[in-house]
């Protein structure tokens, strides 16, 4: 189980990533474009991700609060906090955020932030407060991310009683991209492993094929685990093949050596 808890966290690095590309060195800022940007995104003109969708505004953010931390304006740290976390400074984002969400303590975003932030860190207790604070003010982007963090301490309770229920109508909703239903059913299959629970492995598989498990490197080992603990005719398709792309490999393995 520890192995799943590396790749959500790697996952929960990718939803940080937007900011990623800032650099830490060899930048310099253009304070009054940078200030007319900020000046529209205070005044709603400008929304988070379209601030920080550009990696050249990203390290002019950066670079800026290196230079002016002292002074840097409280609605300024939602965005400075997310490029933080993409630039890998898992602890100052979350110090950051949780400094802006001291003045505005509604923000769904800065929760999410704090959350995703603290799951980096394997803070798993800090992130599930955080994230459930997010998810309360309509964040359901958070869930998935909440699961990860309740895997990572063990929570089974709160993943049966509010994350997987979530999930499991989440993933077979209309415009789930192919990523994030892999992501979900991660989640639910290692749930459904830690807690036994046979119907809840049937429908995280629901509207996958094993080609789309495959996909996922570290899916299918997980899924095959649950093959051989629970024999459900409703997912029997589903183990043969895998069954049968593991004597493949397996042969494949042998003519190599």
């Amino acid at each position: 189980m520890k192995a799943v808890i590396v790749h959500i966290l790697v996952v929960a690095l990718a939803l940080l990533s937007l900011c990623a590309h800032a650099q830490e060195l060899g930048v310099r800022t253009n304070a009054p474009t940078l200030t007319q940007r900020m000046a529209a995104f205070e005044s709603g003109e400008m929304t988070l991700d379209q601030l920080t969708e550009s990696p050249k505004w990203d390290d002019e953010l950066v670079a800026y609060y290196q230079d002016h931390k002292d002074e840097v304006p409280v609605k300024w740290k939602l965005p400075i906090s997310r490029c933080l976390a993409g630039l890998g400074r898992y602890a100052e984002a979350a110090k950051v955020a949780t400094e802006y969400l001291d003045v505005y303590s509604n923000s769904a975003r800065g929760w999410r932030i704090v959350g995703q932030a603290q799951l980096m860190e394997t803070n798993y207790n800090e992130a599930i407060v955080a994230l459930t604070n997010a998810i309360n003010l309509g964040d359901t982007f958070s869930y998935k991310v909440l699961g990860a963090a309740a895997l990572g301490a063990g929570r089974t309770n709160l993943l049966r009683d509010i994350v997987v229920p979530h999930l499991l109508k989440d993933k077979d909703a209309k415009g789930i991209s192919k990523d994030e239903k892999l992501d979900m059913a991660l989640i639910l299959v290692c749930y459904s492993l830690q807690a036994n629970q046979q119907e809840i492995f049937v429908q995280s598989l629901k509207g996958l094929t094993a080609s789309d498990i495959l996909e996922r490197g570290d899916l299918p080992s997980y899924v095959r685990t649950g093959c051989e603990r629970f024999h459900d005719k409703r997912i029997k398709g589903i183990c043969e093949k895998l069954s049968l792309q593991d004597s493949v490999e397996s042969k494949k393995k042998g003519a190599d050596h």
